[in-house]
């Protein structure tokens, strides 16, 4: 079993079928070939070589492997594998295979909880180091701004979807406005278990999947972690219980909308994600609670 961003694969009843390679003409090294795909991208093991290609499908935004280049390429040190080789015009790149799993798939005999910390922990020294303090009101609204933005673009392009995020734009930018004080940095954009990635053989861990990756709230990758914000089922029971400064959790789903409205007008889709579907019957209780608590 080898793992690339922690994809546990078995190659061999993948690349043949009934003793035969699957696909013609047969490729000369078949068994060392594995190719995983994904929803705007998939990724292609060559585990003779021990690398992984990440190509871009056709009809999506380059954006997020320019992303992913611009963090982890260039030789860039960090708490991830580095990105080896790349095309500069965005519709692949390549890195090395590490074996291991991640921690959504962790090991019931495995120390989950210490490989959760030192991912909080890289995740920490790394927002630390672009951490800048900014104004509150000007970011907010050019969040705000930003997220009506896209609604208007979501309705255009989804004409027969209903506008379900209503008013959530104006009540959370109401609510973060009443922050005290504003620290941004450079976010991983998806920290969670699917990707916090630990190396089988030394127990490192590496924060994978950088693809949404972006200058936002320094508090928004804790709160996609803590109110495990890409599972938007149970978010309104989530933000009811939580204990923390609602005004910061206001923005971060601000933001968090933003990125999910991106994500579904970034490439040839003809209906709105699951993700979208689920975070918008969750959000009235959301709004309620972060509007009147």
């Amino acid at each position: 079993v080898g793992s690339g961003h922690g994809v546990g694969v078995s190659f061999g009843a993948a690349t043949h079928r009934a003793g035969q390679p699957m696909g013609q003409p047969g490729h000369p090294r078949a068994h060392e070939r594995l190719v995983l795909p994904g929803n705007q991208r998939l990724r292609a093991f060559d585990f003779g070589r021990g690398t992984t290609r990440v190509h871009l499908k056709q009809g999506f935004d380059a954006a997020s492997i320019r992303t992913e280049v611009a963090v982890r390429g260039g030789g860039r040190q960090g708490p991830f594998p580095q990105i080896t080789r790349s095309d500069p015009e965005g519709t692949w790149f390549e890195e090395p295979i590490v074996q291991g799993f991640v921690l959504s798939r962790c090991p019931p005999w495995k120390p989950r909880a210490r490989y959760e910390a030192e991912g909080l922990r890289l995740l920490e020294e790394w927002l630390t180091a672009s951490e800048k303090t900014a104004d509150v009101a000007p970011y907010v609204a050019s969040v705000h701004a930003r997220f009506a933005e896209l609604c208007d673009a979501f309705a255009e392009r989804y004409p027969d979807e209903p506008r379900a995020l209503g008013r959530a734009g104006e009540v959370l930018a109401a609510r973060a406005n009443t922050l005290d004080k504003l620290t941004l940095a450079h976010s991983h954009g998806d920290f969670q278990p699917g990707n916090l990635l630990v190396e089988q053989r030394t127990d490192r861990v590496f924060l994978t999947d950088w693809e949404y990756s972006a200058r936002r709230s320094r508090r928004f990758d804790h709160l996609v972690h803590e109110l495990r914000l890409r599972s938007a089922v149970g978010l309104a029971t989530r933000v009811r219980s939580y204990g923390g400064d609602r005004a910061e959790g206001a923005l971060a789903l601000l933001e968090e909308l933003v990125r999910l409205l991106e994500e579904n007008l970034s490439g040839c889709y003809i209906a709105p994600s699951v993700a979208y579907r689920c975070m918008t019957r969750e959000l009235p209780g959301v709004i309620e609670e972060l509007g009147t608590s």
